[in-house]
């Protein structure tokens, strides 16, 4: 009987054991790991609305990147490579470049200066960006969509209309201007989804967003661990990006850092 006891509590030991591995290895993972596994959500974008010279246009949206938390100065020159090589012709850029309490490095300018586009570099204010973070993308070469929109031409009488929101979670949103895109194929990109709930679902063609970071721990059979209204949903032509960064954890577990590459592609025949 003795022996029967030793060898359960024998068994109990090597279970705890074998337990505290596995929390540890899938807290490594999630800190070490997969923070630093930056993927492209690659998505295809077909309209009948798109003017006929946009087909072939690529546009790249990252957000989030949070600079500071898991994603550092140094690996600013990398994603910069990797959205490069992909030849955009539109980039847009959804907000919070640095963590909290984080300073602006002039490395991160000189990184971000060599992001090269056909057609223009977009940006709007995320809800930790300080007018330094504005000013500074400005002067190397990003254009500030503040609540306004820009038409953007590709070699055609007929553009389409870009619509920058700034932060909702800043109480800086407005729409007002949005009118100005009627009756032409319209982007919206913002940097928190929450907007949503204020734009008719006829205003805009292709609605892009970030914020969410994709709750940073999606749990299988539960879901995100930190939950937001807003979710990708293809068939509505809305995408929430993951970001880059994270903000709560400072982890990402079954849910990889990530931009968003858009091919356009117009069904109008020439």
């Amino acid at each position: 009987m003795e022996n029967e006891k030793k060898s359960i509590k024998t068994k109990l030991i090597n279970i705890f054991i074998v337990l505290v591995i596995i929390v540890i290895s899938i807290f490594m993972y999630a800190k070490y790991y997969e923070t630093t596994k930056i993927i492209v959500n690659d998505e295809r974008i077909i309209s009948e609305k798109l003017p006929s010279n946009f087909s072939g246009v690529k546009v790249v949206y990252f957000t989030d990147t949070l600079i500071g938390s898991t994603f550092n100065v140094e690996d600013v020159n990398n994603l910069v490579n990797n959205i490069n090589s992909y030849k955009p012709d539109i980039i847009l850029f959804g907000g919070n470049l640095l963590n909290k309490n984080v300073k602006l490095d002039k490395k991160i300018l000189t990184s971000l200066t060599k992001l090269d586009s056909t057609l223009g570099k977009y940006f709007v204010m995320g809800y930790l960006d300080s007018e330094e973070v504005s000013t500074s993308l400005e002067s190397i070469g990003f254009k500030k969509l503040d609540n306004i929109s820009e038409l953007i031409y590709n070699d055609s009488i007929t553009p389409i209309c870009l619509y920058g929101v700034s932060s909702y979670n800043n109480g800086n949103s407005k729409l007002d201007e949005l009118t100005k895109c009627e009756g032409l194929y319209t982007l919206v990109f913002t940097h928190e989804g929450d907007i949503l709930s204020k734009i008719e679902k006829n205003k805009y063609n292709l609605f892009v967003a970030g914020n969410s970071l994709g709750g940073e721990i999606n749990i299988p059979f539960y879901g995100e661990l930190y939950k937001k209204y807003y979710k990708t949903i293809k068939n509505d032509s809305i995408y929430i990006s993951n970001g880059i960064g994270t903000i709560k954890s400072f982890l990402r577990f079954n849910n990889y850092p990530s931009f968003t590459l858009f091919r356009l592609k117009s069904t109008v025949t020439k």
